[in-house]
């Protein structure tokens, strides 16, 4: 078994081996990315991989991916109680969702979280608002 310590080295060398890759990165090489900061406390270093994810997903046309990066970084600003930007990640997504891009099955998720950062800034009517929100139309609940 590997110490706790063991694998932060572990994760810090695998971070900077991809940090120190030549070339565009993949939407799921950043994802990773982020999860294993967030994981480890480095908040700054996710949030510039999910900036990177958004950029690169956008680029690439992919709605499905642009709508999740969107909805990762609201995650992580939210945590961080940075609930204005947060609003806007999630916003973002649900304007994208709601021109029927993307995967609609990500809209409930979306509008839980931006009702949940409405709920934590006391902005209760539209909370309630996003809580009870219905689904684009042909979108099974």
């Amino acid at each position: 078994m590997i110490p706790k310590t063991g694998w932060r080295i572990f994760f810090f060398l695998m971070a900077s081996l991809v940090a120190a890759q030549q070339g565009p990165r993949t939407a799921a090489e950043l994802f990773s990315l982020a999860n294993m900061h967030s994981g480890n406390g480095r908040y700054p270093e996710a949030e510039s991989a999910l900036n990177q994810a958004v950029r690169v997903c956008a680029e690439a046309g992919d709605d499905v991916m642009t709508v999740r990066a969107w909805n990762g970084l609201g995650e992580l600003l939210r945590m961080r109680g940075r609930y204005a930007e947060a609003e806007s990640a999630y916003t973002k997504a649900r304007v994208i969702l709601e021109s029927n891009r993307g995967d609609l099955s990500d809209f409930p998720a979306v509008l839980n979280n931006l009702g949940a950062v409405y709920r934590l800034t006391g902005r209760y009517s539209d909370a309630e608002k996003r809580f009870g929100a219905r689904l684009p139309r042909g979108q099974a609940t």
